[in-house]
């Protein structure tokens, strides 16, 4: 763990944050009930905060007292020095009592305590159980913390505008009061000789209660210069509306990040207080200088290539029935990769086991589904792909190895069988009997229909064919067993082979969008040498998940094709593109996280997989595929897929935020009905109805994919020579150099760029972008260069 995220998730803690499940903690930005704050380590050590119900980063950072920087790591290894003390801000009430203080800490932090009678301090506001530490101090427990020691239960702390009486007492002699965004700034106007307060907590911790003080006053709000500060004033000015005689939001001069900074700059000028104090009273009003005033000039540096791709979101691994969640936690603890594909591998896994089993009804359409799932995960290589899957199909391998044992002698019985029935049908056939020809030839007929069907070969004992044909996959549905895992940690082998060239892939894809809405199969057999007939085969009853997991400049190449869109293969997959941890997968002291929750899943796949499959059986006795038994949802359930189908429908419309993948979306219910069925069958597998927790949770992992898909689809819609533009830009920036020739480019620039033609025509779009200035001939490092560019720094871009 980083000292970053351990300092966020410290104050997590003292904020009265509850976890709920790995990564996911009630958010402090907002009323939050169902713990929708996923707190995430990055490659690099930096914490990754999202709040599925819209809180931004900055309204999140601010509601636990850090700043954006606060969630990025130092050196690995080195925790952040938080016991200085860099100053301590009593807040008092209107007699002078201290209520409670805040902590300013170095690096950037902020703690609040509260004194306890009888002596000690307690950490933090909020009302709750404390325990006593071993420091004398009092500490909040946290949910399902045992109320081990002494303990003592407190009620929420009266909180108050920082100097409430200097305050109350301006308000009455009319003075005017400045409100800013912390103590610091509050005692900097003070050393000007203003008046002035803040709130506990920083930006977005205004409350209605605070205005009271303020009645009748002239207020003058003073933010900070970013959109948090700017979002809080309106905030403070909105709730002082018919509260306060007036009230102004002043803008800061531009450069000036708040007003402690205005103040130590003006002082470096040589200004005295005096002088500093009428610039402030005299600061204009932002509707005067307009919005922008407010905020840190942007440089107008070059022009982006290309939107930004956002940052992939956690995956909501807590929302997993536990036999699941704890074995996706353990293979990304223990590979070191990331949920999103160990969860990957181990769905699929569990949707195999399933998809022989059950069936799912899908309500609305009120129609019956297979449980089987397509699973597409793009990572790099080197991302240990091939490990986690390996960790998720033990069971998998295993069963397939009891098969692969049992094959032999199953092949020594069958023929055998088959030997005798040979020879039975033989000797009727050479049997000469009484009669005339006509008798001779009705008695043999009688014989051989008295004859029973030859006796069927065991099935293939193969469970995870290696990426193969649309064709080999039919056989080996036919000869084989029903159901079938096709998984590949190398996904190339696969989109690159000949099933998925251009002649062939639609065909392939048609076929397996077929299986996977458990279509019946019709495979045609050639005869032999053109002496028999073709044949063709009827499949019914036949099941395949998959996996298939492949590097993105394969992956893209799919997602790229719009014939496979349109088909609506893209629509059946459930696809994820998370971030990478390679960098970042030091090798730490200690042992590895423990292997047995990935047992537990393994036992528990081999269990089900050895389980009697339900066949159907056609009119002769033969076996048919499968018949598997379908589970029901009960109205709760019912009454949420209704819902959740109707907020996607809403959004796929002309214009709306789903529309890019509308065909996704149109199967998402679809999804999350199968994933439910799968949750259901692994917690009981003679379950007949989903329970409501388990539609929920489906719910939520089926609009994981649907978002991850809308993200990729934009990030892979990227045209190739903005690609190559990119990464050019990219490489002159790590360079660090001022101007560039063609031939350095060509020598050693990225591999895209290394022949003449791609690398003007990146370069014109890095002109057109204002990432570089055209020279001409030009002297670079000391040569003279007949074609050269100068680099832009960010500051003079479009200069």
């Amino acid at each position: 763990m980083s000292a970053a995220l351990d300092l966020v998730l410290e104050r997590l803690r003292s904020a009265g944050c509850r976890p709920s499940g790995r990564g996911s903690w009630t958010c402090p930005s907002h009323e939050d009930r169902r713990a929708s704050l996923s707190v995430s380590e990055g490659r690099d050590g930096r914490v990754l905060l999202r709040c599925f119900a819209g809180c931004d980063v900055q309204s999140v950072v601010s509601a636990l007292g850090l700043s954006m920087t606060d969630l990025f790591a130092g050196d690995r290894g080195a925790r952040p020095a938080r016991d200085r003390v860099a100053a301590t801000y009593d807040y008092v009430d209107e007699e002078g009592r201290l209520l409670f203080q805040v902590q300013r800490r170095e690096p950037k932090a902020f703690v609040q305590r509260r004194p306890v009678e009888g002596g000690g301090w307690a950490w933090g506001l909020s009302a709750g159980t404390y325990r006593r530490g071993p420091r004398g101090d009092w500490r909040k427990l946290a949910p399902g913390e045992a109320a081990t020691g002494a303990t003592i239960e407190l009620p929420e702390a009266r909180r108050v505008l920082f100097g409430l009486p200097r305050l109350l007492r301006a308000v009455q002699a009319g003075e005017p009061v400045y409100v800013v965004e912390g103590e610091k700034d509050a005692l900097t106007a003070e050393r000007l000789g203003l008046a002035a307060t803040c709130n506990p907590g920083g930006a977005g911790k205004w409350r209605p209660a605070y205005s009271e003080p303020l009645r009748e006053a002239e207020v003058r709000v003073v933010p900070d210069a970013d959109k948090p500060g700017m979002d809080h004033a309106r905030q403070v000015a909105q709730s002082l509306e018919g509260v306060a005689r007036s009230v102004a939001i002043l803008a800061l001069p531009e450069g000036a990040k708040d007003l402690s900074e205005l103040v130590e700059r003006r002082t470096s000028e040589g200004r005295s207080l005096a002088e500093i104090r009428e610039e402030v009273e005299s600061l204009p009003e932002a509707a005067e200088a307009g919005d922008e005033s407010l905020v840190v000039a942007a440089d107008e540096g070059p022009l982006p290539l290309r939107r930004p791709t956002p940052a992939p979101a956690p995956y909501p691994t807590g929302e997993l029935p536990p036999v699941l969640r704890c074995a996706v936690e353990a293979i990304a603890e223990r590979v070191r990769v990331p949920e999103a594909m160990a969860a990957g591998s181990v769905l699929s896994a569990a949707a195999f086991v399933t998809q022989a089993h059950v069936d799912v009804h899908l309500p609305g359409a009120e129609q019956r589904r297979p449980t089987s799932l397509y699973f597409l995960t793009i990572a790099e290589s080197g991302d240990r792909k091939t490990t986690s899957d390996a960790e998720a199909t033990v069971g998998v391998e295993a069963r397939e190895r009891e098969l692969r044992a049992n094959h032999p002698v199953e092949a020594r019985a069958f023929r055998d069988r088959r030997d005798a029935w040979e020879k039975t049908r033989a000797e009727i056939l050479g049997r000469k009997a009484a009669g005339t020809p006509g008798q001779r030839l009705a008695d043999r007929e009688e014989k051989l229909a008295s004859l029973p069907d030859p006796p069927e070969p065991p099935p293939d004992p193969q469970l995870r064919p290696d990426s193969p044909t649309l064709e080999g996959l039919c056989r080996l549905l036919h000869e084989g067993w029903p159901s079938i895992y096709l998984a590949s940690s190398e996904g190339g082998q696969w989109i690159g082979g000949w099933s998925m060239n251009r002649d062939n892939r639609l065909r392939t894809v048609s076929g397996l969008s077929d299986l996977w809405g458990g279509q019946t199969i019709t495979r045609t057999r050639g005869g032999d040498r053109g002496r028999e007939r073709d044949a063709i085969q009827t499949l019914p009853g036949r099941r395949v998940s998959l996996h298939i997991m492949a590097q993105p400049s394969v992956a893209t190449g799919l997602l790229e094709d719009e014939l496979v869109w349109d088909q609506g293969f893209i629509a059946r997959c459930l696809i994820a593109w998370p971030e990478s941890l390679a960098g970042g997968r030091f090798w730490e002291p200690g042992e590895l996280p423990p292997r047995e929750p990935i047992n537990a899943f393994s036992s528990h796949v081999l269990a089900l997989l050895r389980r009697p499959m339900p066949f159907a059986f056609n009119d002769r006795g033969k076996r048919d595929g499968l018949a598997p038994r379908v589970l029901q949802f009960g109205p709760e359930s019912r009454e949420t897929l209704r819902r959740f189908h109707n907020a996607i429908e809403e959004r796929i419309g002309p214009g709306g935020e789903l529309a890019p993948v509308k065909g996704v979306a149109a199967k998402s219910l679809e999804q999350a009905c199968r994933l439910a069925a799968v949750f259901a069958f692994l917690d009981d597998p003679d379950a007949r109805e989903i329970a409501i927790e388990q539609t929920e949770a489906a719910v939520v992992v089926a609009q994981y994919y649907l978002l991850e898909t809308l993200r990729i689809r934009e990030r892979a819609a990227v045209p190739p020579d903005i690609l190559q533009a990119d990464r050019l830009s990219c490489w002159l920036r790590s360079q660090n150099v001022e101007k560039v020739s063609l031939r350095e480019i060509l020598w050693r620039g990225p591999n895209q760029t290394r022949d003449r033609e791609a690398a003007i025509r990146a370069l014109r779009i890095l002109e057109a972008h204002r990432h570089v200035v055209a020279l001409g001939e030009a002297e670079v490092d000391g040569k003279r260069a007949r074609e050269a560019w100068r680099v832009l720094p960010w500051e003079e871009g479009g200069s």
